[in-house]
């Protein structure tokens, strides 16, 4: 979902609880939620940061990653449960199965002890909701004071529809929703702040930092593309001027030398010819 306020400030995150409050109003929704979080790895005296990524149990049920070990979803269905990437399984458990193996993560400061249930092939970077582990949303672990705090941006919400006409007769009930919960809240204003859809494949370069780069980079790239084209013709005009004034220059040694020869032989043949 996205959500922009006035002034407009475009962003896909939404107030945690906001699919919870959607499901009570429309049971036939299908959704889940996705929420990128740092924890710490401790294992002894060694901590390691990651970056994790809490979601739903269903999540893996909707967002089709390959697993090479294990079942996510039903790992997620326990909430000391751990999804890890083959890369993630390398780096603490070596050739070691990880499997059933238990790492500590450190989460706001208090500690739980997870146990890996299923591997999942290492993942490309243009992934949008990528991680190199995934567990189970548990709000008391990763809720905070903004969790049901409408205009707060807590997490991702992503919702399924079976094609797009149902996406947007959905999208059209969002105000109502809005004038019931969000705006009866008192948290903002109606007018200041709404909701819409957005595809999933419209994800990438979503923010405007992301577009600016990438167009910056197209700039850079397009100058750099001009700049060689004009240096390739400035170079290829040389060349060719310099190729016709060494064919002149052969041409008039050739003409000079023809002239040279004429005038000989001809003083020779006047000579044989005439002798004194």
């Amino acid at each position: 979902m996205r959500c922009l306020a006035i002034p407009p400030t475009p962003g896909s995150d939404t107030l945690g609880s906001e699919l919870t409050i959607l499901k009570a109003d429309y049971p036939q929704l299908v959704g889940t939620r996705y929420s990128n979080v740092a924890a710490t790895v401790r294992q002894g005296a060694q901590a390691t940061a990651e970056d994790l990524a809490a979601v739903d149990p269903n999540f893996f049920d909707l967002m089709r990653y390959p697993a090479i070990e294990g079942d996510p979803t039903a790992t997620l269905a326990d909430p000391n449960g751990l999804v890890v990437t083959q890369a993630a399984a390398r780096k603490y458990f070596g050739s070691q199965p990880a499997i059933g193996q238990t790492l500590q993560l450190s989460i706001d400061g208090q500690t739980y002890p997870y146990r890996i249930g299923a591997v999942l092939r290492d993942m490309p970077d243009t992934m949008t909701f990528k991680s190199e582990m995934f567990a189970q949303l548990v709000r008391a672990r990763f809720g905070n004071e903004w969790w049901d705090h409408w205009g707060s941006a807590s997490l991702t919400t992503i919702l399924r529809f079976p094609d797009v006409p149902a996406a947007r007769a959905f999208e059209a009930r969002l105000p109502s929703f809005l004038d019931a919960h969000a705006y009866a809240s008192g948290n903002i204003k109606k007018g200041e702040y709404f909701q819409s859809l957005r595809p999933m494949t419209a994800m990438h370069l979503y923010t405007p930092g992301d577009r600016a780069i990438v167009t910056t980079l197209g700039a850079v790239g397009l100058l750099t593309l001009l700049i060689a084209i004009v240096n390739y013709v400035n170079l290829a005009t040389a060349r060719a001027g310099s190729a016709r004034a060494r064919w002149r220059c052969a041409r008039c040694s050739a003409a000079r030398a023809g002239r040279s020869c004429d005038s000989f032989w001809a003083r020779r043949w006047r000579r044989s010819r005439w002798p004194r």
